[in-house]
């Protein structure tokens, strides 16, 4: 499926912006003004949109890229008294004056709020001058029962003011389309460290906290590799947080005041596909050589790793992505995980981490995946995950919880030990023609009636005609053969 279509559909053939050539096809770029493309985009076609348009502040902004050279008779003074001659290599700039903020800003938040989803959700990044109207605009348009948070970047750089207190941070209202109905990946959210870890036991110190409604972050260093040099450029980490746990693998995410590109950006990275909209030819251009950077990076990325790059590698980047302090604990990669899976108490939490690894990894193979409670669904195929740790001492792992009745099309058996990290699929048709064969955990009603499936760290097992699979690698590729298969399958019906 060629996604370039997909987002042709979004926004239609025929508009006055047609989208602007970029490296990746899941960019899609325009330049011209917002209002008259959005209102040319269908109801309901977008599941993220995050904006950060001008904060009104009654004067230009501008930022200078500038080059200096020690220089006697030089026009800048420096630490010690030292001297320097400047040389301005570029200069962005926008203007961000308007006579009547509400007119210019409300009209397109209506729009956002057609154009959401019924899960989705919208994010407006807006400083102090305006936030308070914001968010009376905000509660009429979306209602105010769907606001979620009101979130503060504290950035704590730059100038100090001498006559009032200094305003160091920006405010990003959350809202949904439906409070009963959104998306929120807890476990995708980035985890920080305790302020004092020796108040916490040692599993929760190692883990980290997650982040509360007040996000310290600073802004983008001006000596940073992530520096565009364009005005109010926003950190890569901010956007990163939010496209993850507020989006899904695939999904649509729009900037409509898309600036430097740091939203699409984060999209990319994050395997979403995005759409980018900004009336500043420069802001396009930079966006364009971000979008090419990133598509350069993934190719020598692929390119270096193409011999060698294994699910089990991808696993570990995965769950490293997740829970980055899981691999803090050991320099051997496989050790750390086992011993941080096994440290954390909660059997639901570790298996939400070990489905949202193997989304992302698959995502990385060109599969479509989407995380439910329950399952996964990768490439149409219902799958369910199940996890273990090697059981009571034993080299055995013992899937539980194994329900005849349950719907999915592959079960998924995975499988950690301090040496590396194992992979079974089974059918479901397999798993109900030998149902009889598997042990019994619980003997309740029949619709409650569940198995287990005891498999060795060494691969063996008596449900060989049921499981296959072996090492993460080998279960990987046929999970993958399988799933293709059976979408190719579906297909043809």
């Amino acid at each position: 499926m060629n996604l370039q279509n997909n987002l042709a559909t979004v926004v239609r053939a025929g508009t006055n912006n047609p989208a602007i050539a970029t490296a990746h096809p899941d960019c899609e770029l325009h330049l011209g003004d917002n209002l008259n493309i959005l209102e040319q985009m269908p109801d309901g076609s977008v599941d993220l949109i995050y904006i950060d348009p001008p904060f009104n502040t009654g004067k230009p902004q501008t930022y200078k890229r500038i080059k200096t050279q020690a220089d006697t008779n030089g026009d800048r003074k420096g630490f010690g008294g030292r001297t320097y001659t400047t040389q301005t290599l570029s200069e962005s700039s926008y203007d961000d004056v308007f006579d009547n903020f509400k007119d210019f800003l409300v009209p397109r938040l209506h729009q956002a709020h057609r154009l959401l989803k019924a899960n989705g959700s919208f994010f407006l990044h807006i400083d102090h001058r305006e936030a308070h109207y914001c968010k009376i605009w905000l509660d009429e348009i979306f209602g105010r029962q769907q606001f979620m948070n009101e979130i503060i970047w504290a950035y704590d750089y730059g100038a100090r003011s001498k006559n009032r207190w200094s305003a160091k941070h920006d405010t990003i209202f959350w809202y949904v389309k439906d409070q009963k109905n959104y998306t929120f990946n807890y476990d995708a959210i980035d985890r920080i460290a305790y302020l004092s870890p020796g108040l916490v036991d040692e599993a929760k110190a190692l883990r980290g906290k997650t982040p509360t409604d007040v996000w310290e972050q600073t802004i983008v260093p001006t000596n940073s590799k992530e520096r565009t040099g364009y005005p109010t450029q926003k950190p890569l980490a901010i956007l990163t947080r939010i496209v993850k746990v507020h989006s899904n693998p695939g999904n649509l995410i729009l900037d409509f005041f898309a600036g430097s590109g740091t939203t699409g950006i984060a999209a990319l990275l994050n395997h979403r596909k995005t759409i980018l909209i900004d009336n500043n030819p420069k802001a396009v251009e930079v966006i364009k050589q971000r979008v090419k950077t990133v598509v350069d990076a993934n190719q020598n990325e692929l390119q270096s790793h193409k011999s060698s790059q294994t699910f089990s590698d991808l696993f570990v980047q995965e769950l490293h992505a997740i829970c980055p302090i899981c691999l803090s604990l050991d320099e051997d990669n496989w050790k750390s995980i086992f011993l941080f899976l096994k440290r954390e108490p909660r059997p639901a939490r570790k298996n939400k981490w070990i489905k949202n690894t193997i989304c992302n990894a698959l995502g990385k193979e060109g599969l479509n995946t989407k995380l439910a409670k329950r399952t996964i669904t990768i490439d149409l195929c219902r799958c369910i995950v199940k996890f273990s740790l090697p059981w009571s001492g034993s080299s055995n792992y013992r899937f539980q919880q194994i329900r005849k009745r349950a719907k999915y099309d592959f079960l998924i058996c995975l499988g950690v030990h301090q040496g590396g990290v194992n992979l079974w699929i089974a059918t479901q048709d397999a798993i109900n023609k030998k149902w009889n064969d598997l042990k019994g955990q619980h003997t309740g009603g029949s619709s409650q009636e569940t198995k287990w499936i005891s498999v060795g760290i060494n691969g063996k097992t008596d449900q060989n005609e049921i499981l296959s699979g072996g090492d993460m690698n080998a279960g990987f590729a046929i999970l993958v053969e399988e799933i293709k298969k059976r979408s190719r399958d579906l297909f043809k019906d």
